[in-house]
C-alpha cells in the first residue's frame, strides 16, 4: 500500500487503488486516506464514504490522522467524540445488524476521585435472536479535554459483550455501578460487582 503510493499515476497501480476502493479492508483504506491527505491531494467521495463516513472505519481513521498530525476540524466535526466512541466500541464486534439493534442511551460527565473530568457514553444493544429480546449496556469513557480535540485512548471500556440489563439489574443500577467503577478506577480496594 505505502510502497505503491509514490507510483499511483502508473496505470497498473491506479488499477490497484481502484480495486482497493471496492474492498472492505478498512486498515488499507484509512491508510490510503491519510497518504492522500498528507500529500494534499483530493480525496474521492467513495473513499470518504468508506472511511470518514463509515462507523466501522472511523476510529481507525481518526487515530491515524491524529498520529500523523493531520486531524483537523473538518474530520472532528463529522466524527465527534460520541461517534468515535460508538465506532470504537462496535467496529470490531461480531454483532450482526440483522440480529442486534444499537441505540445511544446517554452521555454523562463527572469527576473521578482524582479530580479527572470524564465523559461517559452508554449504548444499549438489543439481541433479537432469542424468543424474548435480551438487552445489554455497553460503556466507554474518555478524559474530557474541554475542546474540539479529544483523547483517543479510552479511560474505561466496559465488557466486550456488554452488561445484561434483562436480568435482575435495571439499566439505572448498571449505570450507577459503571459510574462508581470509573470514579474509583485507581483505587485497588474498591470492587464493583458488574453482574
Amino acid at each position: 500500500m505505502k510502497l505503491l503510493f509514490p507510483y499511483r499515476d502508473d496505470k497498473h497501480v491506479k488499477l490497484f487503488y481502484t480495486r482497493l476502493l471496492e474492498s472492505e479492508d478498512f486498515e488499507a483504506l484509512t491508510t490510503y486516506y491519510v497518504l492522500l491527505k498528507h500529500k494534499n491531494e483530493p480525496i474521492s467521495e467513495q473513499l470518504k464514504a468508506k472511511t470518514l463516513l463509515n462507523e466501522d472505519a472511523q476510529y481507525k481513521l481518526i487515530a491515524k490522522l491524529k498520529k500523523h498530525k493531520l486531524l483537523n476540524e473538518k474530520e472532528t466535526a463529522i466524527v465527534d467524540l460520541k461517534t468515535y466512541a460508538k465506532s470504537k466500541l462496535f467496529a470490531n464486534s461480531y454483532f450482526k445488524d440483522a440480529d442486534n439493534t444499537i441505540e445511544f442511551v446517554e452521555e454523562q460527565t463527572f469527576k473521578t476521585d482524582n479530580n479527572t473530568s470524564i465523559r461517559l457514553f452508554l449504548f444499549k444493544r438489543t439481541d433479537k435472536r432469542q424468543p424474548e429480546e435480551n438487552q445489554f449496556l455497553h460503556a466507554i469513557a474518555f478524559e474530557d479535554t474541554k475542546g474540539k480535540t479529544y483523547k483517543l485512548t479510552p479511560y474505561f471500556i466496559g465488557l466486550k459483550n456488554g452488561i445484561s440489563i434483562s436480568g435482575y439489574k435495571t439499566e439505572k443500577d448498571v449505570t450507577e455501578d459503571i459510574v462508581l467503577q470509573i470514579k474509583h478506577k485507581t483505587r485497588k480496594r474498591i470492587k464493583v460487582n458488574m453482574y
